[in-house]
């Protein structure tokens, strides 16, 4: 089973999407603090993240089995990409298709890129 922890708010349409992957746990913990992240990331194969909470060494190095970040946007906080590299952790950014559209329609484009670099990454 590959654990993927979402540590953002993804639409429920899109974690429904997640858990028909039957390769796939999906564990959600939005909101979480840093020192939260650093407990629930031991056990994770890939972690989603968006938002403004910085991917240290410190938190990158608690996570064990920790194989693949997917930023949500490419306004997420900043990843020690050293770290992460050092941990041969891979660090990917869903952007959708087509970055002129707006609102809703944005977001689902670039959830359902989250969900195609999940697939692609772990070839399920």
């Amino acid at each position: 089973m590959i654990r993927i922890l979402i540590a953002d708010r993804l639409q429920a349409k899109t974690i429904d999407l997640l858990n028909e992957i039957s390769e796939f746990e999906i564990i959600e913990k939005p909101d979480l603090t840093s020192a939260q992240l650093q407990e629930e990331i031991k056990n994770a194969d890939a972690l989603i993240i968006s938002g403004s909470m910085p991917l240290s060494e410190e938190i990158l190095n608690q996570g064990g089995d920790l194989k693949l970040i997917v930023r949500s946007s490419g306004a997420s906080g900043p990843i020690d990409s050293a770290a992460a590299q050092g941990k041969n952790i891979e660090i990917r950014t869903a952007v959708g298709h087509n970055t002129a559209q707006l609102g809703n329609k944005m977001e689902e484009t670039i959830e359902i890129d989250v969900i195609a670099i999940l697939k692609e990454f772990f070839n399920v």
